[in-house]
């Protein structure tokens, strides 16, 4: 597990492992056997949660493919998804309680890593207002930053305070530096809802101590505005967004509506989209690549009937953990990454993307979710 960790955060433009995609499967393969061996061998009955139903529905959507050349890169980048998706699972089924805490912790500790290397970056190109990280794309840099902004605030929790406000200050300063205006929003989201993690329940002082929380923040937020000049902010207020493509936020979202349209019900196809865009859609004299957009993706690949079922499925595990949020500390951690993570798929279209470390970094957080009955 913490090799393959290691791999998927070691896929980046700076740092690469030799023949990195083909390690990247041969763990999770040799993972997924062991795990499926064992638990045969052990005997240990499969919970599969009724809900996981939703999680496949949006598979219909394959038969508008039948007859596409498409089909055979949709069947291998869908059965990539659930080859990881089901690694995950089993292996938070199969461990003990105390494990999947250690594996959350390893989990952490990797993202911590992964902030000295890209801080490590920053000092090498402090490319204020569109500073890339060793990934070489900001929305995925974005995604990094905000989960282990989530554990920095863990280890100031569990008394780590020095190791934890560093590297708080560290992912605070290259999220400042992308310039990425959700990023932006997660920040300040992260910042007001962060004293919920420092609560085992809710009462008086609780919430007390919660309010005054709020109003520090709130006041160094305002200080940090006023006097500080943050990228994000002016691209918020002032700038029309425009991105790496030449074109700006509204054009890329608005670009997905005709395409929506034309197959509405069943979508064009999981994974599929980007095969074909370019043949179909051209703003300006710029050809369209990406809608940067994790819900547009849904809409369009798999129409009204997959997009309702993937919100089924992830409202109903955040609707459960949300009833077990006081009743342990990494519930609360592991809710907030998934909450932050849904907040910043606004702006790139990584969840079903598990070639990448962001993808992981949504779906891990998940299966432990489940996991917790």
């Amino acid at each position: 597990f913490t090799i393959l960790l290691f791999v998927y955060m070691f896929n980046t433009s700076i740092y690469s492992l030799p023949m990195n995609e083909l390690l990247r499967w041969v763990f999770i393969i040799c993972l997924l056997l062991f795990l499926v061996i064992n638990i045969i061998r052990e005997q240990k009955k499969i919970k599969v949660p009724k809900y996981f139903i939703f999680l496949f529905i949006p598979y219909i959507s394959l038969i508008n493919l039948l007859t596409d050349q498409g089909l055979v890169m949709s069947c291998v980048r869908s059965m990539s998804f659930i080859i990881v998706f089901l690694t995950l699972f089993l292996l938070f089924f199969y461990i003990d309680d105390n494990d999947k805490n250690d594996y959350i912790n390893i989990f952490g500790l990797i993202l911590s890593i992964c902030t000295i290397l890209n801080f490590f970056e920053y000092i090498r190109d402090p490319n204020i207002g569109a500073f890339m990280g060793i990934y070489a794309n900001k929305n995925y840099l974005i995604t990094i930053v905000l989960v282990s902004s989530i554990f920095s605030i863990k280890y100031i929790i569990n008394h780590r305070i020095i190791l934890g406000g560093i590297l708080f200050i560290l992912n605070s300063l290259m999220n400042f530096a992308t310039g990425s205006r959700v990023g932006m929003v997660c920040y300040v989201f992260l910042l007001f809802f962060s004293g919920l993690l420092f609560l085992k329940k809710i009462d008086f002082s609780g919430v007390i101590k919660l309010f005054c929380i709020i109003m520090m923040l709130g006041l160094l937020l305002y200080l940090i505005t006023h006097y500080f000049d943050i990228p994000a902010l002016k691209r918020i207020f002032f700038d029309d967004g425009t991105a790496a493509t030449g074109l700006s936020r509204g054009e890329t979202w608005n670009a997905a509506i005709p395409i929506f349209f034309s197959k509405p019900i069943f979508g064009w196809g999981n994974n599929i989209v980007y095969l074909n865009i370019h043949h179909m859609t051209q703003i300006g004299n710029n050809f369209y690549w990406g809608f940067h957009n994790s819900y547009l993706v849904f809409i369009c690949e798999t129409g009204i009937i997959g997009s309702i079922s993937y919100f089924i499925f992830i409202f109903t595990i955040v609707k459960n953990s949300f009833k077990k949020f006081f009743l342990e500390e990494n519930i609360r951690i592991c809710l907030f990454v998934v909450v932050l993570l849904l907040i910043n798929s606004m702006s790139e279209a990584f969840l079903f993307a598990v070639g990448n470390f962001a993808s992981i970094c949504f779906w891990l957080p998940i299966c432990y979710l489940i996991s917790k009955k």
